[in-house]
């Protein structure tokens, strides 16, 4: 994201996480993801090189030989209940961890705003100039 994004985006992505984990979600965004999830699933086969990728793939793993009409169906049938009960399950923000790369300088507002919420951390990773070393 832009670096004057970067702290609204991430207080953004936590918030989402949370209202997942609380809130149900709606009828609609159920059916939208539904659909998306099925649909880009097609584009898993779009070509001979893929679709041999793919197989290969669920043999080496012993996924079931009707894996692909089972993981259809499990969508299709997914409730919001289920997406609510996962969430809580695997949606933990405490281990949330975010990795952000950029000039500090430029994130503005600084990553430092977000504490006490989140523990901040810096590493300096800048690549030091050959003539210097």
């Amino acid at each position: 994201t832009r670096s004057d994004a970067t702290v609204p985006f991430i207080r953004s992505v936590r918030r989402e996480i949370e209202r997942i984990r609380n809130e149900p979600i709606t009828p609609e965004e159920l059916q939208y993801a539904q659909e998306s999830a099925i649909n880009s699933f097609v584009f898993n086969f779009a070509d001979p090189g893929q679709t041999l990728s793919r197989v290969m793939r669920y043999e080496y793993y012993g996924y079931p030989k009707d894996f692909i009409f089972q993981y259809q169906r499990k969508v299709e049938t997914t409730t919001i209940e289920d997406v609510q009960r996962v969430a809580r399950e695997y949606l933990k923000p405490e281990n949330l961890v975010t990795l952000v790369v950029g000039n500090t300088s430029a994130i503005q507002p600084s990553l430092s705003t977000l504490e006490p919420e989140l523990e901040v951390t810096s590493i300096d990773i800048t690549i030091p100039d050959p003539a210097q070393i």
